[in-house]
């Protein structure tokens, strides 16, 4: 074999190693877009639902002590979140209809789960009650508790979403944990810090033709 000849085979198998590096390169970075791109999506839906939560002053806040699915979850647990959805779609007056509340709770809950009456439940200020076709509210005096939470992480795959949110309650200048364990001293500047310390709550969604629906509830 001439050199001529060596040197195109050389020159050849160059070219290949070129054209087969460039191709998985390209994929490479293909695929890292599209898992960046895909985690940005999921962490703005984490942050939306994380937000419905949202009624936090002067509001009645259950603790989730253990797991369970939606069916077997405490009603109030289930208000708290109904509510900041209503809240969201700006229904929150005086006398509400019940097909309005069923409306606004089905974008987070499955029908069958939500609930048909209640009474003297507390959203920011008012006691509201759901008896019949009407819902009404009457103004209460707040306790000294308000309650903060903060978005603590999330996970998600292709079918669920779950959020884990860190809770405590601020009254006397002191922040507490949910069960009453003193945390410190509140300090507006260091509260997400100190939240860290909080009750950890999960939240667990199910994604149904684009929105996500509660599944369950829990803690860790």
């Amino acid at each position: 074999m001439n050199k001529k000849r060596v040197g195109i085979i050389i020159g050849i198998i160059v070219i290949l190693l070129f054209v087969v590096g460039f191709v998985i390169y390209s994929f490479v970075i293909n695929k890292t877009e599209e898992k960046t791109e895909s985690i940005t999506v999921k962490h703005e839906t984490a942050e939306k639902l994380y937000k419905e939560q949202d009624g936090e002053t002067c509001t009645e806040v259950n603790i989730v002590s253990h797991n369970a699915k939606v069916s077997e979850t405490d009603d109030k647990v289930l208000l708290y979140l109904i509510f900041g959805q209503m809240k969201k779609d700006k229904i929150l007056e005086n006398e509400i209809t019940k097909d309005d509340y069923i409306k606004s709770a089905e974008k987070i809950l499955k029908n069958e789960d939500i609930p048909e009456a209640f009474e003297d439940y507390v959203y920011e200020g008012y006691a509201y009650e759901l008896n019949g076709d009407q819902l009404t509210r009457k103004k209460v005096e707040c306790d000294s508790k308000k309650y903060v939470s903060k978005l603590y992480g999330y996970s998600n795959n292709e079918e669920t979403l779950t959020l884990n949110v860190k809770a405590g309650y601020i009254e006397n200048e002191m922040l507490y944990d949910l069960n009453g364990k003193e945390i410190g001293t509140y300090q507006e500047d260091e509260l997400n810090e100190m939240l860290d310390q909080g009750t950890l709550q999960v939240y667990t969604y199910q994604a149904q033709d684009g929105d996500y629906q509660l599944e369950s509830v829990g803690m860790k």
